[in-house]
């Protein structure tokens, strides 16, 4: 495995912590790989079903920064792979056209989908579906759908806190039992 010391190489080697234990053993961390791979993948199909979605109800800058936001994680792959000696497109190559069918068809599908959404917007100067004018912001909205968005944006942020509040005490949590478990080891 090739690997270069330049400092973009340095830091990108600081973000990914590859030495850290947090990937724990062999196994562990190929199944780690394994699941970030699977999360980058959801990630991906979910960008372009969103994006395609968005086309549908007439929107024409979302969908195109969807698109461009899905194809980063492939990107990155490949940049990555390839700075360390390894080339992406040809292990992609050993697989055979008819396995890749499915991912091309869904990928590329999902992007002529949603231009061909796009398209129909700019000619027909208005999406697919249209939704109706519905004033939910601005302190004089007012109404059943002004308070649900309201509310939505307050419980999320409320969820945001205390997500960020668990995480927080579950990390110590789990240090403080680590730590324990190895004094008792000791013992």
């Amino acid at each position: 495995m090739t690997r270069t010391n330049g400092r973009f190489d340095r830091t990108v080697e600081r973000i990914m912590a590859l030495d850290s234990s947090v990937y724990g053993d062999e196994r562990e961390r190929a199944v780690f790989m394994e699941a970030a791979t699977f999360g980058m993948t959801i990630g991906v199909l979910a960008s372009l079903a969103v994006a395609l979605v968005a086309a549908v109800l007439g929107s024409l800058l979302l969908p195109m920064v969807l698109i461009v936001l899905a194809g980063v994680p492939g990107w990155a792959t490949m940049f990555y792979a390839r700075r360390r000696g390894v080339d992406v497109t040809d292990l992609v190559g050993r697989v055979s056209l008819r396995e890749r069918a499915g991912t091309i068809a869904v990928t590329f599908g999902g992007i002529l989908l949603t231009l061909g959404a796009m398209a129909y917007t700019v000619f027909a100067g208005h999406g697919l579906v249209e939704l109706p004018s519905v004033d939910v912001v601005g302190p004089d909205a007012s109404g059943l759908a002004a308070s649900m968005v309201r509310g939505a944006v307050i419980g999320a942020a409320g969820g945001a806190i205390i997500g960020l509040v668990a995480a927080t005490v579950g990390s110590r949590w789990r240090r403080r039992r680590t730590a324990d478990a190895a004094v008792d080891d000791e013992d």
